[in-house]
Order: structure tokens, then sequence, then C-alpha cells
């Protein structure tokens, strides 16, 4: 899903993004399809889902790379993508936003989307603090990104469980 997320972003977005700005170089993406995958994977997976991100992120981002190769700064922004969104669910749990997995009953997709919101913001910063060449709309730019990504990912997923839904009562 991360890899297939990710291919979307560079195959759709990015050529829509040069085709309203063709003369910027953008480094975060108006919609971010991973970063819903990945709040969904540590939501579902908890510490967990980071061990099981990392080789697929670093993976990735390794094959989109001109020469195919695995760098400390790829496993770093990796590391600090997922981090931020295991960390964001213990801010939100601590803070008493967040259920676990196992009281889902009660959790929601507006739980989901605060976190990922948390998440959102700590990754760019974190990004911005990382690199050098950051600025603050670099910064910016990933933090809408990621949250619209997660957006549209949950929409993605409530219209799915909606049509299955409808479809089992069909076959049934």
């Amino acid at each position: 899903m991360y890899f297939g997320s990710y291919s979307l972003v560079l195959l759709i977005i990015e050529p829509a993004q040069h085709m309203l700005n063709p003369t910027s170089i953008f480094y975060g993406y108006l919609i971010f399809l991973p970063h819903g995958i990945r709040i969904l994977t540590i939501w579902l997976y908890g510490f967990w889902g980071a061990a099981y991100l990392l080789p697929v992120v670093v993976l990735t981002s390794a094959v989109y790379q001109p020469e195919f190769e695995i760098t400390w700064p790829m496993i770093l922004l990796a590391s600090i993508s997922i981090t931020s969104a295991v960390v964001s669910f213990a801010i939100c749990r601590a803070a008493g936003l967040l259920l676990r997995l196992a009281e889902a009953a009660k959790s929601t997709w507006r739980d989901l989307l605060i976190v990922g919101s948390v998440a959102a913001a700590l990754n760019a910063f974190l990004h911005w603090l990382v690199l050098p060449s950051a600025s603050s709309l670099d910064f910016s730019a990933i933090f809408v990104g990621d949250i619209l990504g997660l957006i549209l990912m949950l929409a993605l997923m409530m219209i799915s469980y909606r049509f299955l839904r409808k479809l089992s009562n069909l076959v049934l």
C-alpha cells in the first residue's frame, strides 16, 4: 500500500503540481498519500507498525532514486516520518484524545485526523530542523500535504467500507 500510494504521488500529484507552477521546485507535495498509510499502520499495529514501515519506506524511496541507492539521509528522513506518527499517537493518548485499537468502538476517523495532524506538524518541523536548505515554505508544504493526504486516504477508506457493506447486504 505504501509503495502504491507513493507511486500515485509521483506519477499523478507531482506532475499536476508542476503543471500548476512549472517554474518552482517543490520539496513537499500538495497531497501526500503515504502519510495516511503511516497513520493507519501505526493505529492498527502500534509500535510494531514502525518496524514494518521502515524497510518499506526506505526501499520505496530508493526505488525512485536515479541510481537505486540507500543512503543514511534517506534512512534518517524515513525514521523521522515514522517516528513522528508513533510519537503523535503517544501524545494524543497521553492527552486523552485517542483510545487503543482494542477500544476502537469509540475510536473514530476524527481521532485519526487529530493524530495525523499532530504527526504532520511534528514531521514537518523535524524535516525543517534536519534539512539544511529547508525553509518555512517547505515546512508548510509538508504539513499541508500530509494532512490532505490523510484526509483523502480516510475518505477513500470510508467510501470503500460503505461500498463493501452495501455489497455484502446485497449478496446476503
